[in-house]
């Protein structure tokens, strides 16, 4: 143990061992997973590094260098969509239509909710009157709520209704979503702030 250690303290900071996590919504922990554990299989053997989760959506992540742990949480950042930022455009597939809004099917193949409210100035009493399974729109993100989904908007890249006054454009909607983001708290890229330190791994 002690000649281990002395190895490592004798690495390069990028090149030592690396401990560290990150916490991602209990929700994703199936898609994280996979059928079988295939796609943390997947993850571990890309990036050499261990992967241990648990039931709360904590991850803990042990790698052999620096740069193997960040591929390491980038890739679980990707099963849960934090590369989606916060006052960009996105186009989607509809998945499913409900009474309160649409799971649309995001970039990354991750499903969210747009809104009801968020489809239309006007009201709406029927979602398919606006959206109907299959069609492709954009949509803006709006950040994250406070339990972490996407927000997403189609309404705010709408003209108004009476057509009188223009809407927010894309370029203005990414403004005003990227200045709420930061107002509330959250991180400018929409993806939140919940990833843990990294820590180097000591024997």
């Amino acid at each position: 143990a002690a000649a281990a250690a002395g190895y490592e303290a004798a690495l390069q900071p990028d090149q030592a061992p690396l401990r560290g996590g990150l916490e991602i919504m209990k929700e994703l922990l199936p898609r994280l997973i996979g059928p079988q554990g295939s796609t943390l299989l997947e993850i571990e053997e890309a990036c050499s590094a261990s992967l241990i989760v648990d039931d709360t959506g904590a991850v803990t992540i042990y790698a052999p260098t620096h740069l193997q742990y960040q591929h390491a949480v980038a890739a679980v950042q990707e099963v849960e969509g934090r590369g989606l930022q916060a006052g960009h455009v996105y186009r989607v597939k509809v998945l499913r239509v409900v009474d309160f809004g649409a799971y649309v099917a995001l970039p990354n193949g991750l499903p969210a909710l747009l809104h009801i409210s968020e489809l239309s100035h006007s009201k709406i009493k029927e979602v398919r009157e606006v959206v109907k399974e299959g069609d492709e729109l954009d949509v803006l993100c709006k950040g994250r709520d406070a339990k972490g989904f996407v927000r997403l908007s189609r309404k705010d890249l709408l003209k108004n209704p009476d057509g009188s006054d223009v809407g927010l454009g894309p370029s203005e909607a990414a403004a005003s979503a990227m200045a709420a983001a930061v107002a509330g708290g959250g991180s400018g890229n929409g993806t939140g702030d919940r990833a843990g330190g990294a820590d180097r791994k000591s024997t």
